[in-house]
């Protein structure tokens, strides 16, 4: 087990053990309170463990969070966190996940904190300690604001990505030969005419599957584009889902 699910497992345990029905996780922040694309990317890694491992509770789309945050633009000011309860409560969740993301020499010593919105106590804090790379140290220099070139799912009722052209990757033959399915979660930067401008690993498979997947969908993949609420065409940043099935 990786220590990514083996947190989600312990996080999981609390939240059961607490009676929550509900649990959201928010886009994790810097030590500074902004929101980056790395705060982005490590929360959905988060997210999609949780789901994996559902127990009693639901883990809510991260995307209802958003569209209750983004009612009003960014105003490039740090996120305060009773502005985020507030809109967890709104979106119907129990519990808020929040993360603070501090880089610590080769890595990043991420806190996760599980509190109840409704009383505001914390319920569960976990570290998760995630190795840096040059990618993830890029990421966290791209904040979330209202001049971002880009939107995420949710935001300013803009509407996400569909597949136009998504054809299948090819399984690498270790993979084939020890019957491995399972799917590649990856965050894409889909831009205006559909085409993928840059991918990120969300959460990977063994024996090169997530390489093969992460090949595919830059080089193959076409979507019918995101489009904002007068129909023109605009770039997103959005999760994808690559599936291996054996035939």
């Amino acid at each position: 087990m990786s220590e990514l699910d083996a947190l989600a497992n312990r996080l999981g345990l609390a939240l059961q053990g607490a009676h929550i029905q509900t649990a959201l996780v928010a886009d994790f922040t810097g030590v500074s309170g902004d929101v980056t694309l790395q705060g982005v990317l490590l929360a959905d890694r988060l997210w999609i463990s949780l789901l994996q491992g559902q127990r009693g509770f639901r883990t809510l789309n991260r995307d209802v969070l958003r569209k209750q945050l983004y009612k009003e633009r960014f105003s490039g000011s740090n996120f305060v966190a009773k502005t985020e309860i507030d809109a967890a409560q709104a979106a119907g969740a129990d519990v808020l996940i929040t993360g603070k993301i501090e880089a610590r020499g080769k890595e990043l010593a991420v806190t996760v904190t599980a509190s109840n919105v409704s009383r505001g106590d914390i319920i569960d804090q976990e570290t998760w300690q995630v190795p840096r790379t040059e990618s993830l140290d890029a990421l966290a220099l791209q904040p979330i604001q209202a001049k971002t070139p880009f939107y995420l799912p949710g935001q300013e009722g803009v509407s996400v990505p569909s597949c136009a052209y998504c054809p299948n990757p090819q399984y690498s033959d270790e993979a084939r030969k020890r019957k491995i399915e399972g799917t590649v979660v990856l965050m894409v930067l889909i831009d205006s005419s559909g085409r993928v401008k840059d991918v990120w690993e969300i959460r990977g498979l063994p024996e090169d599957l997530t390489r093969q997947a992460m090949e595919v969908v830059r080089q193959e993949w076409l979507f019918k584009p995101a489009r904002d609420e007068n129909g023109r065409a605009v770039t997103m940043m959005a999760p994808v889902d690559v599936n291996f099935r054996l035939m």
